[in-house]
């Protein structure tokens, strides 16, 4: 099941970005890189860690550029990698978990008063950016590259909703479909006025019904740690862990 999460999640972030491999790694160039993205990605599946390859993987010699790295972690290792990373003087920008479901079972609950239409034109993309970019990101809409947004709306495997209550659109999501028999979920987002009203599951939750309707068996997301317990709720699992480091 890491395999199906990894897969999926790392398929989806490489979508518009140049990619290149350094043995068992990979490199990424974010041509529109803000302070958060990583600049480099651990993609091993390891039980326990090597303590000569995290040596090279965070070493500054390893990697010319931004000190920002983006970690994969089994649950199954405990704190190996924090223990090995604080020690090492770098901090945690972000951390999320990687979380599978099999829907082949899921039951589909609609809500009487919200509605979701797929983002289908340039003007609608724009109220999707503006609330992911306060509602996720934390940021002004113009902080955010529009070359993001613009790669997703256009990538035919990818599908983008807005979530309406009452004419008023107040939240997020989509799902992207890869090659294996997982389909992701992504960029669930609230508008915080509506929060705690059980929409984020509701989105989720029409997103999973989509990925079950397109033939695909598994449901994968990556999840904050906001919304963890929701999809806990949901069913979703959690057999790894995701870090953005940061070297002080």
């Amino acid at each position: 099941m890491i395999e199906l999460i990894k897969q999926n999640l790392f398929s989806f972030y490489r979508i518009g970005i140049k990619e290149r491999s350094r043995n068992d790694y990979k490199m990424l160039d974010y041509s529109y890189a803000g302070e958060r993205w990583p600049t480099r990605v651990w993609i091993k599946n390891k039980e326990v860690y090597d303590e000569e390859e995290l040596e090279l993987f965070f070493s500054d010699d390893y990697f010319k550029g931004k000190n920002i790295s983006w970690f994969l972690e089994n649950c199954s290792t405990g704190n190996q990698i924090r223990d090995f990373v604080i020690k090492k003087g770098y901090t945690f920008l972000y951390e999320s978990a990687g979380m599978i479901k099999d829907c082949q079972d899921f039951i589909f609950s609609p809500y009487a008063d919200l509605s979701a239409e797929k983002v289908i034109t340039e003007y609608k993309l724009e109220i999707f950016k503006e609330i992911v970019s306060k509602g996720l990101f934390e940021r002004n809409p113009g902080e955010i590259s529009e070359s993001i947004f613009m790669n997703l709306f256009k990538n035919k495997n990818i599908e983008l909703y807005l979530l309406s209550e009452k004419n008023n659109y107040i939240g997020t999501g989509g799902i992207f479909l890869d090659s294996s028999k997982s389909g992701g979920i992504y960029m669930i987002c609230i508008d915080k006025d509506f929060r705690k009203r059980g929409y984020g599951k509701y989105i989720t939750s029409l997103c999973m019904n989509r990925i079950r309707d397109l033939g695909y068996r598994y449901c994968v997301l990556n999840a904050t740690l906001l919304g963890e317990p929701i999809y806990k709720e949901l069913g979703f699992v959690s057999p790894v862990s995701f870090y953005i480091l940061r070297k002080k």
